[in-house]
């Protein structure tokens, strides 16, 4: 996204510090920071640049477990009932980051 409008703000030394210290951990500008707090402010949450990737990962541990599951059931490995319930909060988790981050 080009960023073509241009204003100036006046921030407290804190306020700078924290704006500065969220754009280091994220990696981003301080520009895209505050784009990213605006949207988030007006209800457009963003996709998250390491959101996908958290999915994928735990789209793989859901798809394991549920093999884990389906041996457990046929009579081998750890209770069905305990992976049973890993896989629901597997499923949780992942129904959390679909409506958090829009992935």
């Amino acid at each position: 996204m080009s960023r073509k409008k241009y204003f100036s703000i006046g921030l407290t030394e804190k306020e700078l510090a924290d704006l500065m210290r969220l754009s280091e951990e994220a990696g981003v500008s301080r520009s895209r920071t505050l784009g990213r707090l605006v949207e988030r402010a007006a209800g457009e949450t963003p996709p998250d640049e390491g959101a996908a990737a958290l999915l994928l990962e735990l789209r793989r541990a859901g798809s394991a477990l549920d093999g884990l599951r389906r041996s457990a059931e046929k009579g081998g490995l750890p209770e069905a009932a305990e992976l049973r319930a890993a896989l629901e909060e597997n499923r949780r988790a992942e129904e959390h980051l679909l409506r958090h981050f829009g992935v």
